[in-house]
């Protein structure tokens, strides 16, 4: 700095200030010479001493100049960066203590020196500096004019569009870090600043999506946060510019993204050393789960036109031909499939769906999907044409839902016999316990709760109740004739275009499957609805005669095999089985079939068959105490006490476990086998306990 005060009263300017000065004293008094020469060298010491105030407006006029002289004829990189920071210390100041200093900066436009450094300078550290200049200033300044001076012109644009070298990871950070800071600065009144209207492009959107599948964690979460912000702007122009030009392809490349990761999962399970890289895999599957949460808080801004776009991504390039087809022998699948993955694996991202998403047209669409058995339910008119050619169109199999019972029979030939099992019983335990889930679609694909069918009841005697006090209500009585599901998703959109997975049969009784023909009364397809985006929930209307006939009929095929392989697990297939395999089992059993201390769920022939195995229960138990002694009372307290209920907690547990989705293999545990004894005897009072309660829950014993 003094370097530079001594250059300036060596200048022409300071010579010019002299001589001013000089004449006005002059003219003004009647010193002699030899005064006015005196006084004029001591005016020139007392000058060379003053010093500038840094927050100043001289100052400041003082440090572009110099900052401007570097951008036009090159300059020492250090001693940019430090007048750089000087300049926004000052400008940060100035804008809470004297708004004059950043009035001056705006109006003589030296923020654009910065611009001109960018295109110029080729100095990573100089970039380095700028970007981390202009985060200060958008993340401190907080006068409007200022604000607007930043973005006006398109200058915070040629700053996003800059081609900077992102293979540097420091530059890489702060660009985004930026993009970051600007996002925030969104609202209806800064909106239009954003827009480069020479390209016709929204820059902060472009740019940022560029990197949402960067190999940095925190770069993508600050992508995922720039996107929300824009999203959650409440301006219809906006959002259908960002619909139409942008929107559609980042939400197929998100899908894809979160393919990717489930190509990973599958890769890193099918290894030999797959229980040595546990760690690798839950890193992965928290990912997945980071990218759903993403996608639900983009679902809960209620942008339906978005919300439309990406559930029918997530439908067709996602859920089905990846998730939903790895669960079916892929002997059966019409075509080769891009990504196939392990049906564990599969199961578990499925989870991940009803265990994240409460937005009915996508959890209601893949129950649907995975369930139905209904022609009605899942051929939409505006659907395309189905995967297979049908001779018999009477009859449908549904293959994910034939897969999903499959796998609730331990495999005896495998390892881990229950390894599909536990994410199977998942999965089912999920579908009853998202209420997001249109109700009559529970109802019809027969996975609803007993509770939801109590309150069906309840609602339509109170309402059949009210005919006999209001009997001239029409509206009552209507609604009394039918639920509809159009009634409930009449805010939303419908997730997709769902293609089901169905062949023809011949012989149904060789399938514990209902027919199209026992259940056709049920569904009625609403053609004269409006359709919603690709696709609209069916309207399935179901009369109160339809309900309880659909319960006492159509329930023995699906509903009943479905509690006898539950059952069958308990009560026969336990030593296959995990304890939380069973836990989860009595979990799916209770949301089947209990509701609110009611008894009598079971009949008893059931009720036998629970008794009968808790008595083989007690008498292994008996057999181990007599070999090795009572089993320690601390530890039996402690197997009771992990066998208490609570599903919600267990799967959130399961579903993100590495370890508990795929246990180690045997012979790499080898050391734990010393102790199998004492770890049976656990696992066997964990199972009567659960066994007992189960029974005593649903027979009012």
């Amino acid at each position: 700095m003094v370097k530079e005060v001594m250059k300036w009263l060596e200048s022409n300017e300071f010579a010019s200030l002299i001589d001013a000065n000089f004449l006005a004293a002059s003219q003004t008094s009647g010193y002699s010479k030899v005064h006015r020469q005196s006084q004029v060298m001591g005016w020139f010491w007392w000058t060379r001493e003053q010093k500038i105030e840094k927050y100043s407006i001289e100052n400041l006029k003082r440090l572009s100049a110099l900052l401007l002289d570097a951008s036009k004829n090159g300059g020492n990189d250090e001693e940019m960066i430090e007048t750089m920071k000087e300049i926004t210390q000052i400008l940060i100041w100035g804008d809470q203590n004297k708004p004059a200093i950043v009035e001056y900066f705006f109006e003589h436009c030296i923020h654009y020196v910065f611009l001109k450094i960018l295109e110029n300078t080729k100095s990573p550290q100089v970039t380095k500096q700028l970007l981390q200049t202009m985060n200060i200033l958008f993340e401190n300044i907080h006068d409007l004019t200022s604000l607007y001076f930043l973005l006006s012109n398109n200058y915070i644009n040629q700053i996003i569009c800059h081609k900077f070298d992102f293979s540097n990871d420091e530059i890489l950070a702060y660009f985004i870090y930026l993009l970051r800071t600007l996002s925030f600065k969104l609202d209806t009144n800064t909106l239009y600043f954003f827009f480069n209207e020479h390209l016709d492009d929204f820059p902060l959107y472009s740019e940022a999506t560029k990197f949402f599948n960067s190999d940095e964690s925190m770069v993508r979460a600050a992508v995922r946060t720039v996107t929300l912000n824009i999203f959650a702007v409440n301006d219809e122009q906006m959002q259908d510019f960002i619909l139409d030009r942008n929107a559609a392809p980042y939400f197929s490349n998100l899908t894809y993204f979160i393919a990717n990761h489930a190509s990973i999962l599958n890769d890193i399970i099918t290894s030999p050393t797959y229980y040595k890289q546990y760690s690798k895999f839950n890193y992965y599957i928290a990912e997945h789960c980071d990218n759903f949460y993403y996608i639900n808080d983009i679902i809960n801004l209620s942008n339906e036109k978005m919300n439309t776009v990406l559930t029918t991504r997530l439908m067709d390039l996602l859920l089905q031909p990846i998730y939903a087809d790895s669960l079916v022998d892929k002997k059966l699948l019409p075509s080769q499939q891009r990504i196939r993955i392990n049906s564990v694996v599969a199961l578990a991202l499925l989870c991940h769906v009803l265990h994240i998403f409460r937005y009915p047209p996508l959890v209601t669409d893949m129950i649907a999907m995975l369930f139905s058995n209904s022609p009605a339910m899942m051929d939409y008119s505006c659907s395309p044409p189905t995967r297979f050619e049908r001779p018999n169109p009477s009859f449908r199999r549904n293959l994910y839902r034939e897969a999903i019972m499959g796998f609730l029979v331990p495999n005896t030939s495998a390892e881990h016999p229950d390894l599909n099992t536990l994410p199977a019983l998942c999965l089912l335990y999920m579908s009853c316990r998202n209420h997001a889930i249109a109700p009559d679609v529970l109802i019809a694909t027969d996975m609803y709760p007993q509770k939801l069918l109590k309150s069906r009841r309840l609602l339509d005697t109170l309402i059949s109740d009210s005919d006999e006090y209001f009997p001239d209500d029409t509206s009552l009585s209507e609604s009394r004739q039918s639920f509809d599901t159009e009634s409930i998703m009449s805010n939303s959109t419908s997730a997709s275009q769902v293609k089901p997975l169905f062949i023809d049969g011949n012989d149904e009784s060789q399938f514990n499957v209902p027919s199209y023909k026992s259940v056709r009364g049920l569904f009625i397809d609403d053609d004269d609805s409006p359709h919603y985006g690709s696709v609209s929930i069916p309207s399935i209307k179901i009369t109160s005669d339809d309900l309880n006939n659909h319960v006492s009929h159509h329930t023995r095929n699906y509903r009943e095999e479905l509690i006898r392989l539950i059952l069958a697990l308990l009560c026969q297939h336990y030593h296959l089985c995990r304890p939380m395999t069973l836990q989860m089992a009595v979990e799916v059993l209770l949301e089947l079939l209990y509701y609110n201390g009611s008894g009598g769920c079971l009949t008893l022939d059931q009720i036998e068959l629970m008794t009968r195995a808790e008595n083989e229960i007690q008498e292994l138990l008996k057999a181990y105490s007599s070999v090795n002694g009572e089993f320690p009372l601390n530890e039996t307290e402690k197997a009771v006490a992990d066998s208490m209920f609570g599903g919600d907690k267990y799967v959130g547990d399961i579903i993100m476990s590495a370890k508990l989705l795929f246990p180690p293999p045997i012979e790499a545990n080898k050391e734990k086998q010393k102790i199998v004894d004492g770890n049976d005897a656990a696992k066997y009072i964990k199972i009567l306990h659960l066994l007992r309660q189960a029974r005593m829950l649903l027979s009012r014993q």
